[in-house]
């Protein structure tokens, strides 16, 4: 006994007409089952992800700048107690000028050595507190509010979490002070980080 395949076919048709709309129900669930697996579940581990990301860095940049903050406060209620060398240290710290080819120089190889490429490095120079220098005129004395700053913007990519907590502690250990304002990033096929600092300087 042969069955034609016009024959198969009509078959088939009958079967899918009287099945049609338990196959479409079946084809919908299908669908949106992928889809929470693949979409909705896959980036709501991504957006978890991501929070605990930003938590854990907002946490090591709030803890350097505190650091940074204290250390600054002890230098200088002694550095009227400071020897020639602790001096030395304490402008390089400090320095009277911005001195930015220096500043390009240190921040480009602290990057570096954490395994990050370097896009970009822009300066701006600021008031830190507008104090007047005729108001205080013993430089030994001057307070921290006639600091002068300098905003560094730098762009660096090939990094992660490890590689940014490294360029932290690199800047930490960095003789001269450098504090971390803000890190941004932006998602791609190679994460772009946007650091913003500041370095100081002390007219004296």
């Amino acid at each position: 006994m042969s069955i034609s395949w016009p024959k198969i076919r009509v078959q088939l048709f009958k079967v899918f007409s009287r099945f049609y709309l338990e196959l479409i129900i079946l084809s919908v669930v299908i669908i949106l089952a992928l889809g929470y697996l693949w979409f909705i579940k896959g980036g709501w581990e991504e957006i978890r992800t991501h929070r605990r990301y930003n938590l854990l860095q907002t946490r090591t940049q709030a803890d350097y700048l505190d650091g940074h903050l204290k250390a600054l406060h002890t230098l200088q209620e002694r550095k009227s107690r400071f020897n020639a060398s602790q001096l030395e240290r304490f402008k390089s710290l400090l320095p009277t000028e911005p001195d930015l080819p220096g500043l390009l120089v240190q921040i480009a190889e602290i990057a570096r050595q954490g395994g990050l490429l370097v896009n970009g490095i822009q300066f701006s120079e600021s008031d830190f507190g507008g104090g007047a220098e005729a108001a205080t005129p013993s430089p030994e004395t001057r307070p921290l509010s006639d600091l002068r700053t300098v905003r560094i913007d730098m762009s660096v990519s090939q990094g992660n979490y490890g590689k940014i907590k490294q360029l932290l502690t690199n800047l930490e250990a960095n003789l001269r002070l450098i504090d971390v304002q803000s890190i941004n990033f932006s998602a791609g096929d190679d994460t772009v980080f946007s650091i913003s600092m500041q370095a100081y300087y002390w007219p004296r």
